[in-house]
């Protein structure tokens, strides 16, 4: 009834999940990636999953998240903001997401204003969620 993946890069976990041959609603896929989780988001929704609940696990100055997600046979697009967040509602963790967004922002202002534009963009979506947190 469950499958666990834990403790790999997110797109690893997203490319063994969408290459499981027994897919089927019923399944739940528990998911706990070391990096990438918002690729990994990005992936499932694409290939027809349904995250449907996440939580955080700390460890020293770490921070994981841990995914619960459902095959619906739905492909769907996410936003930019909710490939970094998901449905997390842990502060710290939103903040850390921002973090990494307004750094990778700032370090190609110059080189591509376009990226930095989207990138400054997301952070403050992510800002707006931490404000409703």
């Amino acid at each position: 009834d469950n499958v666990i993946v834990a403790g790999m890069g997110g797109e690893l976990i997203a490319r063994i999940v969408s290459e499981c041959s027994f897919l089927k609603p019923d399944i739940s896929f528990i998911l706990q990636p070391m990096t990438k989780a918002e690729i990994l988001r990005r992936e499932l929704y694409k290939n027809g999953f349904r995250i449907t609940a996440e939580r955080t696990a700390e460890e020293g100055d770490k921070l994981y998240v841990i995914i619960k997600a459902e095959y619906t046979g739905i492909s769907e697009e996410i936003s930019d903001a909710f490939s970094y967040t998901g449905l997390c509602k842990d502060k710290k963790y939103l903040e850390k997401q921002k973090s990494i967004l307004l750094k990778a922002a700032e370090s190609c202002k110059n080189s591509a204003p376009d990226r930095y534009s989207v990138l400054f963009a997301t952070a403050q979506e992510i800002e707006k969620i931490i404000n409703e947190v």
